[in-house]
């Protein structure tokens, strides 16, 4: 069930006698999920609970002060975190990344991300950004790591820019040094799918660069396109994937044009606490 924000403080079913937030219901109004102030000797811990149908639980925590519920999310789960005893987070979170990312930076992000939080069940899903922004949006994920959308793409979600990625002239290892218009012009081009926003990036880039292409193939994955490429079939233009083994193939020459460049982001719901 897709949910809303709320700014519900206090509710009959309540208990009066603690302070309350509410941070989110369901689009029914049927269920809420926020945090309480449970009163423990001289000091407050903070609870997660859920409010159904007029009665109040208290979901606890993991053995730590605070627990917090900031969403149900699209299956009718409550999210949140919590703190274990001797301060680690625990729980689980849905995470979509970008297949790209995948092959590059991102594998040593989730090596320290699991040294850092080894009771943080993370479950990876991957597809394309559009896909994942989707997924995001309906509560299916918990974050995305996705392509910055489009100009003129509206979604309800907080971006965080994560890094930025150049473009470049990606041509086989073994063909001689051309300036960009002529090895254009003259080569097979090998496309990214035009349906996917880096695909779409290219494609705007080319004609406001003066670049005239004679396209020969068009895949949706750049590790395909980029194996063409080594295989002497013609030439592409790719991001530069940060920490990616493609950077360091004899068998490519890697050209990166100045001015174009593309941001990898972290999105999130608005209704994130730490949006």
């Amino acid at each position: 069930v897709p949910s809303k924000r709320s700014t519900v403080t206090r509710d009959p079913g309540l208990d009066p006698g603690a302070r309350h937030a509410a941070r989110e219901t369901n689009a029914k109004g049927s269920r809420a999920v926020g945090t309480r102030l449970v009163e423990r000797a001289m000091e407050g811990d903070q609870h997660a609970f859920l409010w159904e149908r007029g009665e109040m639980t208290d979901l606890g925590t993991h053995g730590g002060p605070f627990s917090i519920a900031f969403a149900i999310n699209g299956c009718g789960q409550v999210v949140g975190e919590s703190l274990t005893s001797d301060g680690e987070l625990h729980g689980r979170i849905a995470l979509g990344v970008l297949a790209s990312a995948l092959t590059g930076v991102f594998p040593a992000v989730m090596l320290r991300l699991k040294a850092e939080t080894p009771r943080l069940d993370i479950r990876l899903v991957t597809g394309q950004s559009a896909d994942l922004i989707a997924q995001v949006e309906a509560g299916l994920l918990d974050a995305g790591v996705v392509t910055q959308p489009p100009r003129h793409f509206v979604a309800k979600l907080v971006l965080h820019r994560l890094y930025t990625e150049p473009f470049a002239l990606i041509t086989p290892g073994a063909m001689r040094r051309k300036d960009l218009a002529r090895t254009m012009a003259t080569a097979p081009y090998i496309a990214l799918d035009r349906n996917s926003w880096v695909g779409q990036a290219i494609d705007e880039h080319l004609p406001k660069a003066g670049i005239h292409v004679h396209t020969a193939m068009e895949l949706n994955s750049q590790d395909a396109v980029l194996t063409m490429v080594s295989h002497g079939l013609g030439v592409t233009i790719l991001p530069v994937r940060r920490g990616a083994a493609h950077a360091r193939n004899p068998g490519l020459r890697i050209t990166p044009l100045r001015g174009f460049s593309r941001a990898v982001c972290l999105a999130q719901r608005k209704a994130h606490p730490h949006s």
